[in-house]
């Protein structure tokens, strides 16, 4: 299997951010973290979930149920085992999956487009079919802001229940001011996670407010918590993209940068081949940089104060046909495809203008590498070890904040 195209210029270390965990967080306090818990809802019934078989036609197994707790419009879908695959769950709550393979403890999960996620375990017998039901009913709701050193700050905020609430995970990308509102949660308390920020607790009894400042995260004291001091310098990268045949700088090459947890942000050179990234934190960083004809270059960065004069350079390379198209009106895509590749040790993430055709192309450096291909609105597809073939995709649409629904975590600079 090929891999990505080694280091040029400046060689930094890739450091591993090791955050420890923090206790566990009163619910009330004050600035930064701000709560408001508004009593009188009415307690989350538990999710249930059993394994009975009916007769199934011979050779085949399945499991199905019925997915509960749905909020209005709401759609859920099904993913069984390590498959990458998705099963719509159907209007009325109920869902089935053929033909899956037979075990003691099958991993379900159902997903829905507002970011929810449950799972639960189940034996598979051949030929027989299994029963499992998801209850997601949840009258909890948690939504805030979430800060950078009093700023603006696009980021991604994770949930996670704790304790005897049903394992539900819920979240997403904020918008483009902070702003997160995590609806239909079970009563009870949750772990919440802000980038690679250490977790911290906060109990969820109805209404609860919580804004999250990333410079000043909460610490549990003896009375009501207190900010405790992060080093949250704004630190900017710089430099220039050039062409390895003359040294000329390459306009319009797309640039990502991401941190340890996957989240970025991205960037393009100018006419002159410069770029430049601010409002960073401090830590390790993976940098993706890609121009269509030339080869793929990833650069891990350790950041702990801004950097100026980064040269990156690309080597030219043949390409390879990639068409989008919407499955459910036949139509070419337009606009960008989001693109992660992977040879199992290095993951790439970049940007893959489409032209008007729903055309792009691939680098040959990716053959032999695993895609996932995502554009806005759609959900992601999955190509595993790509033979060099062009490719010619169908997406399906899906709501922002679903499971494998674009955008993957790169909001814009």
């Amino acid at each position: 299997m090929r891999r990505l195209t080694p280091i040029l210029a400046p060689i930094f270390l890739l450091g591993a951010c090791s955050p420890s965990d923090m206790d566990r967080l009163d619910a009330s306090g004050d600035e930064p973290l701000q709560i408001e818990l508004l009593p009188g809802v009415t307690e989350n019934t538990q999710a249930s979930a059993s394994a009975v078989t009916d007769t199934d036609m011979p050779g085949t197994s399945s499991v199905a149920g019925t997915v509960t707790g749905l909020m209005a419009d709401e759609q859920a879908f099904i993913r069984v085992g390590g498959s990458t695959e998705f099963t719509d769950v159907a209007a009325d709550g109920s869902y089935e999956v053929r033909s899956i393979p037979v075990g003691d403890d099958i991993f379900v999960a159902v997903s829905t487009d507002t970011g929810r996620s449950s799972f639960d375990r189940v034996g598979i017998i051949e030929g027989q079919k299994a029963i499992l039901d998801f209850d997601l009913e949840g009258p909890g709701r948690l939504f805030g802001r979430i800060t950078r050193g009093g700023r603006v700050t696009a980021t991604r905020i994770k949930v996670r229940s704790t304790g005897d609430v049903p394992r539900l995970s819920a979240g997403g990308p904020t918008s483009r001011e902070g702003h997160y509102d995590i609806a239909g949660l079970p009563l009870g308390e949750y772990e919440v996670s802000v980038l690679s920020r250490p977790h911290f607790y906060v109990p969820v009894n109805g209404e609860t407010w919580l804004d999250v400042d990333l410079c000043n995260l909460p610490t549990p004291q003896t009375s009501a918590p207190v900010g405790r001091a992060i080093v949250c310098d704004n630190l900017s990268l710089s430099g220039i993209v050039v062409a390895s045949e003359d040294g000329r700088g390459l306009e319009r090459a797309t640039m990502s940068i991401a941190d340890v947890t996957g989240l970025g942000t991205q960037t393009a050179t100018d006419e002159q081949g410069a770029f430049e990234f601010r409002d960073l934190a401090p830590g390790s960083y993976l940098l993706t940089v890609y121009r269509s004809g030339h080869e793929i270059v990833t650069r891990p960065i350790l950041l702990q104060a801004s950097m100026e004069g980064v040269t990156v350079m690309l080597e030219p390379t043949s390409s390879q046909t990639v068409r989008v198209r919407d499955r459910e009106t036949g139509e070419s895509l337009g606009g960008s495809l989001q693109i992660k590749a992977t040879d199992g040790s290095i993951t790439a993430r970049f940007l893959l203008p489409l032209a008007g055709d729903g055309a792009a192309v691939l680098p040959t450096s990716l053959y032999g590498h695993d895609l996932t291909i995502g554009s806005v609105g759609y959900r992601t597809h999955h190509v595993s070890d790509w033979n060099g073939e062009p490719l010619s995709l169908a997406l399906s649409t899906c709501q922002l904040f679903s499971k494998g629904c674009y955008p993957s975590p790169l909001p814009p600079q």
